[in-house]
């Protein structure tokens, strides 16, 4: 019964604050992720890592599939969705290495730069149009990477290029979903995305294969559903207020990580790695805001037209 009436409660709130709470319990959610993650790569390997992850994410979607009937897996854009497939392993392969071998912090704070990507991404393969304020934004962002980095101060390590590169796969990975979200459904996309990645993984974590433990198909499964969580909340954030509302919100993932890295791993995160990651956030706000604007106007334009 309270569970009905805290629903019903929830339901009341003005849009903005649904949308507010969603986004708190994505970035909860994303940030024990990455500690699920680090659990998880410590007795097994990368490969294996990401196979369970694609694996066992595919697995929790097929009680939607029974539900809606084979029909909602129909598409003619297979092709797209196995590039995107192919871009998130190689995007989870980089970040799961990353984690093994640098604060998990640090990852977390060049991850925000996947936002950058995604424009630089959508220009040059969608054709989208990009005003100077947002390539502004672009280059104050990559700064800010920089900021975190220190080429020339402090040492490139192979991790930080790992997280960078796994910045840049979920970039590209988001720009096609751009592209596929104009005719497949949400589910869908999530479905085939883990779906087809998972096949992608088996090879490469058979030739590296450990046999899990059950404390590690523990930590595997709760990383496979913590992911879902974590979509879920972000998706419904997004519909329920605008990006300009809510994403300020998801920078909530690095003091939650800081946390439980200080807690967990007894990692303390440099100002480096603080300064970088408000600049890149920063970027991106602004980069969503002007996105967010330009849709409304082009919706109004639409409208006027109509009528």
């Amino acid at each position: 019964m309270a569970l009905f009436e805290l629903r019903a409660a929830f339901g009341r709130l003005p849009r903005a604050s649904r949308g507010i709470l969603w986004m708190l319990a994505a970035a909860f959610f994303y940030a024990t992720l990455y500690i699920a993650a680090r659990q998880s790569v410590k007795n097994l390997s990368v490969a294996q890592v990401a196979f369970f992850r694609a694996a066992l994410v595919a697995l929790l979607m097929l009680p939607w599939v029974w539900r809606s009937g084979l029909s909602c897996l129909a598409t003619r854009r297979i092709g797209l969705h196995a590039l995107r497939a192919a871009f998130l392993y190689s995007a989870t392969l980089a970040w799961v290495y990353a984690l093994a071998h640098m604060p998990i912090a640090d990852v977390t704070a060049i991850n925000f730069a996947t936002p950058l990507f995604t424009v630089v991404f959508a220009v040059f393969f969608l054709g989208e149009a990009v005003g100077a304020h947002r390539w502004a934004a672009l280059f104050l962002g990559f700064g800010g990477v920089l900021v975190i980095l220190r080429p020339g101060i402090a040492e490139i390590t192979p991790a930080a290029l790992s997280a960078l590169a796994s910045a840049a796969g979920f970039a590209a990975g988001h720009a096609i979903a751009r592209g596929l979200g104009r005719t497949e459904n949400a589910n869908t996309m999530v479905f085939y995305l883990y779906g087809l990645g998972a096949p992608m993984a088996l090879v490469p974590a058979l030739l590296d294969w450990q046999t899990p433990s059950w404390s590690d198909m523990g930590w595997l499964a709760v990383m496979a559903g913590l992911t879902l969580l974590a979509q879920q909340g972000l998706t419904r954030a997004l519909i329920a207020a605008p990006a300009s509302v809510v994403m300020p919100f998801n920078f909530l993932q690095l003091p939650f990580v800081a946390l439980f890295g200080l807690v967990l791993f007894g990692e303390l995160s440099d100002i480096w790695t603080w300064t970088g990651a408000v600049v890149i956030f920063g970027s991106s706000y602004h980069i969503a805001q002007r996105e967010s604007r330009i849709a409304r106007r082009a919706s109004a334009a639409v409208r006027d037209t109509a009528e």
